[in-house]
């Protein structure tokens, strides 16, 4: 019998004992093990896309939004490309700015977000000039600066940080590519954010995907190895 980590995809060794879920943080017994230490729980095993991303960011203590979207992305919940990328980027913004102390930033944002970006259809980037990751954007301003259609400035920041990420998308050329998307997203996003929090610049990182999909932009992408 072999079994598959999901997380890092190493082949998982018989072991007994306890393991602590890399998503929810739970802990159960097992009787598997994982060789780097990775663990995924049986609720987050078989959640779908929007319960883990709720598990997930409501538990973790990452800091760094871009670690958590790659962990969640390389749950088998996320396929390359699909609508699940959508509702990404905002829960893991707001579950990073929490842990940065960040009192705007709450729980509740977290299930507000997922809520307010369910339904995007796939494919808008093609058909209608639009990218639901990067509806985030917005999502996050909105959220942090209670923002409402009545709104003045606040309506305008968030249509302006999602303008924002659209417009560095589209200059990416290529293909759509999910990941790539949700990484300009969530750094626009953040980039946004610095002139009202305290928050230091991300740093680089590149695509734990990259050269694995199809329709891979390799060194036309700036998340490439």
């Amino acid at each position: 019998m072999r079994f598959r980590c999901k997380v890092c995809g190493q082949d998982l060794v018989e072991r007994t004992g306890r393991g602590s879920c890399s998503y929810c943080g739970g802990e159960e017994p097992t009787e598997w093990a994982c060789p780097a230490g990775h663990y995924t729980c049986e609720a987050c095993r078989t959640a779908g896309p929007e319960e883990l991303i709720q598990r997930t960011c409501l538990a973790t203590a990452l800091t760094d939004p871009i670690p958590l979207a790659q962990l969640l992305m390389k749950h088998p919940a996320f396929h390359a490309y699909g609508d699940e990328h959508h509702s990404l980027a905002a829960p893991v913004i707001l579950g990073a700015l929490r842990n940065r102390g960040i009192a705007e930033a709450t729980a509740g944002q977290v299930r507000d977000a997922l809520e307010r970006l369910r339904g995007i259809p796939i494919s808008v980037c093609g058909t209608r000039g639009d990218c639901g990751a990067a509806a985030s954007a917005g999502t996050v301003i909105s959220l942090l600066k209670r923002a409402s259609p009545l709104s003045d400035g606040e309506r305008s920041a968030a249509l302006r940080a999602t303008a924002r990420t659209l417009v560095r998308i589209a200059e990416r050329g290529g293909p759509r590519c999910c990941k790539q998307a949700v990484f300009d997203t969530i750094r626009t996003t953040w980039d946004v954010l610095r002139h009202d929090f305290p928050l230091d610049e991300l740093p680089p990182h590149t695509c734990d995907f990259a050269g694995k999909l199809k329709d891979c932009k390799t060194s036309r992408c700036p998340y490439f190895v």
